[in-house]
């Protein structure tokens, strides 16, 4: 009785599950893992299948990224994570451009943002991350704006 009040803690976490497992059957022989088979999920979200990068690919992905692309843009054309060019760009010895935006990029997103553009809006204006494009245009000496107005007015 004791035990049973020592975890009748689980019993909702239990519940939650229950759902996911539509039956389980054990495997007779020893020292085989059991199967378990789980109920098909209602949610909608698409999830992008896993890809393995040939050795064609990653030449892509090289001749690419020293044509210019970047990892966003390679990344898009196929079909994989933008963290996952760069490793393989990384493990190919290719040396990785830091900073993500040319002086020309720069110039640009300056003029776009004093002109009241957001900086998320900026960054896909310019195809590099808002937080990028935040940190090269404070470098420039460019004034950040307050990201909400309201707090802009209160100070």
């Amino acid at each position: 009785m004791a035990l049973r009040a020592q975890l009748s803690h689980l019993d909702p976490a239990i519940e939650r599950i229950r759902p996911y497992l539509t039956s389980y059957r054990p495997s007779r022989a020893l020292g085989a893992v059991p199967a378990i088979e789980h109920a098909q999920a209602d949610s909608t979200a698409s999830v992008r299948p896993q890809r393995r990068v040939t050795p064609e690919i990653l030449s892509e992905l090289i001749k690419g990224y020293e044509a210019g692309d970047t990892t966003y843009e390679l990344a898009d054309r196929h079909g994989l994570n933008r963290t996952t060019v760069a490793a393989h760009l990384r493990s190919a010895h290719v040396s990785i451009r830091m900073d993500g935006l040319t002086g020309p990029q720069i110039e640009r997103a300056a003029d776009l943002y004093t002109a009241g553009w957001s900086l998320a809006r900026v960054g896909r204006a310019v195809g590099a991350d808002a937080e990028t494009v935040r940190k090269r245009l404070r470098e420039c000496g460019v004034t950040m704006r307050s990201p909400n107005p309201l707090r802009a007015d209160a100070s």
